[in-house]
């Protein structure tokens, strides 16, 4: 199989998906800090944020309404291992958002 890319900014041209239960993960992002747990082997993951904005942060600081990058209600974003690794997730304002993540090897 050749896993060329589809264009230049597409990750998922040279990746896979993983397979079985753990390759896919729905997070409910309450008030909460909530952490992704990619598979052995993941490499790269598509996260896409729906229902309300939720704040990230990647420097082992727990994020806050006002603290961590905000990602809004229907972005989608590509992480690397390292970042899911790194990565803390609550929501933004009263509204619980949601985070769906597919992993990919």
């Amino acid at each position: 199989m050749n896993f060329q890319p589809r264009y230049h900014n597409d990750p998922a041209g040279y990746y896979k998906p993983c397979q079985g239960t753990t390759a896919y993960e729905d997070l409910s992002i309450d008030g909460t800090i909530k952490t992704p747990t990619p598979p052995v082997g993941s490499r790269i993951a598509k996260i896409f944020f729906r229902g309300a904005n939720v704040r990230v942060t990647f420097h082992g600081v727990n994020p806050s309404s006002t603290v961590g990058v905000p990602f809004y209600d229907g972005y989608e974003e590509w992480f690397t291992l390292g970042e899911l690794q790194a990565m803390r997730m609550t929501r933004e304002g009263a509204t619980n958002g949601e985070a769906h993540i597919i992993y990919y090897n």
